[in-house]
């Protein structure tokens, strides 16, 4: 095991003994914030490009993927089914209801009418009194 992480370690480890070859070690303390200032500058340039980058073409299309496949295979092979029966039950019996209420409540619009016409005559007939 320990052989393995050593293994791992060294070989993760070489490609940055390459970088150490080519940067001068700074002779006095000022010229080591000068160049740790102009990295950080570099880094805070670079990274917002870097980020956008990353969003653009890692993040936005994987959450997309991710979108599609809820409503193809989630949605339409799950809960779309299911809902639709859902659906089709509620309609069905509102249509019997309406459908075995339907003349009681002719009967009731029938009678309102009437009422509604005797209070129209009333009233008309009050107006000339």
């Amino acid at each position: 095991m320990r052989l393995w992480l050593s293994i791992i370690s060294f070989t993760l480890c070489i490609p940055l003994l390459s970088f150490a070859q080519n940067v001068e070690i700074p002779g006095t303390l000022t010229e080591a914030g000068e160049v740790t200032r102009d990295v950080g500058k570099n880094i805070l340039q670079r990274l917002p490009d870097i980020i956008k980058n990353i969003w653009d073409t890692k993040v936005i299309p994987t959450w997309q993927k991710m979108l599609h496949w809820t409503i193809e295979t989630l949605w339409g092979k799950s809960i779309s089914p299911t809902v639709q029966k859902i659906v089709d039950k509620i309609t069905k019996f509102a249509e019997r209801q309406i459908e075995e209420r339907k003349p009681m409540i002719e009967q009731e619009l029938e009678k309102e009418k009437k009422e509604f016409q005797r209070d129209a005559w009333n009233r008309l007939k009050s107006l000339f009194e």
